[in-house]
């Protein structure tokens, strides 16, 4: 789970930088256009600019251009490399804009300080998501703290007031407490998960990133409730440990 969700995560840290650099991209585009008609000079002149990861892209950008490629399929392998929507609708608005006679520099400015604004909302989206993944965080190894540890007292007093003779109750049946417990934490796994995506915004990759998180703070959370519970209620509560699976 954590391999692929790493995969995942490197891959949207890289169109998110990508996205950084666009607005920039697409103001100086739009302003060398105004200049001149020549995209293979305006974009000769862009790729000389720190752009990040979206250099590269450009490099092949203007390859492609000067081996007499269109403008319209040149900037359409652009967003596909990028794997940026946004790159692809406004590349899209862009080369729209100056087909219907639109001036090129006024089509940059807008564009750009629209995709602007539109990261501004991104990075608040993301900082809601972080202040959520926090409480995730906190939240998740204390229920599962809690289920073990009341699954542990279930089956102590199970088992002392069933071997009293003056009280006839029923065993709890442990079995079926652990395999809820497993249930439960899977449940709850999966949904934290799908709302952390949900919530950042992030590709469907990255669910599998924070699933892997989350169980790996179960599993360590689970074995040291066990741990705690073996040691500190051991001497109060003799048999306890029995309880305590392996």
């Amino acid at each position: 789970m954590v391999v692929p969700g790493a995969f995942a995560f490197m891959l949207e840290r890289r169109v998110l930088l990508i996205d950084e650099q666009y607005p920039t991209f697409l103001k100086s585009l739009g302003g060398n256009m105004a200049s001149t008609t020549s995209m293979k000079l305006s974009l000769a002149s862009i790729i000389e600019m720190e752009l990040g990861p979206l250099r590269g892209i450009l490099h092949r950008v203007l390859a492609r251009v000067k081996l007499d490629i269109s403008n319209k399929k040149a900037f359409a392998l652009m967003a596909s490399e990028s794997a940026s929507h946004q790159i692809y609708i406004s590349n899209k608005i862009f080369l729209d804009g100056m087909n219907y006679g639109g001036d090129p520099l006024i089509i940059g400015k807008i564009l750009g300080n629209h995709v602007v604004r539109f990261l501004e909302f991104r990075k608040r989206r993301k900082t809601v998501a972080k202040s959520f993944e926090a409480i995730v965080m906190i939240m998740q190894p204390i229920t599962v703290a809690l289920l073990v540890l009341m699954t542990f007292l279930s089956g102590y007093f199970s088992e002392t007031l069933t071997s009293l003779p003056y009280f006839e109750f029923g065993s709890i049946p442990m079995d079926v407490l652990h395999i809820g417990n497993v249930i439960m934490v899977l449940i709850t796994s999966i949904l934290n998960a799908l709302s952390l995506k949900e919530i950042g915004g992030d590709f469907w990759g990255t669910f599998f990133l924070n699933f892997g998180v989350i169980m790996i703070v179960n599993g360590a959370t689970w074995m040291g409730t066990e741990m705690l519970v073996s040691r500190f209620f051991g001497s109060m509560m003799p048999g306890i440990g029995e309880l305590v699976p392996g």
